[in-house]
């Protein structure tokens, strides 16, 4: 293998930056919106019980990639917050299903409100075609980090 090019150089470097800017601005929106407490995986979580409805804690996990101890820390913060429910599931009695308290149904719109202007400043940087190569590459590392994490 040969000597890395710049490019290569930069490449993890680049996608650290991108995702620490993510993270910048979902921490200053949930600030302004009088939930500092809260972190990008609380975010996902309330955004897609927002569009899914109601799930079992372990829907959620498969959902949002994260193990069945982290959902329930997740789960544990937003009940607290009185931001979701959680209540036994009537379908088998040992399952817990998750759904947005109003509290939650507020704050997840907007949420999606801003995840949105998020996507549009992803369009504003890059035009039709660099978003469609952009989401092929990184949908391919994230697909591989959730088969091969890294050891």
């Amino acid at each position: 293998m040969g000597r890395p090019t710049k490019n290569r150089e930069y490449t993890l470097k680049y996608a650290m930056r991108i995702s620490e800017w993510i993270e910048s601005y979902i921490r200053r929106e949930l600030i302004s919106l009088n939930y500092p407490e809260l972190v990008l995986s609380h975010c996902e979580l309330l955004t897609y019980i927002k569009r899914k409805g109601p799930r079992t804690q372990m829907d959620l996990a498969r959902a949002i990639h994260r193990d069945k101890s982290t959902i329930s820390t997740l789960v544990r913060k937003l009940s607290m917050l009185k931001l979701i429910e959680v209540d036994r599931n009537p379908s088998d009695g040992r399952s817990r299903i998750v759904s947005l308290t109003q509290s939650g149904r507020h704050l997840a719109r907007k949420l999606a409100l801003r995840y949105a202007a998020l996507q549009r400043e992803v369009g504003r940087v890059l035009n039709s075609r660099q978003q469609s190569e952009f989401y092929r590459i990184t949908e391919a590392l994230f697909k591989e980090a959730i088969e091969e994490p890294i050891a």
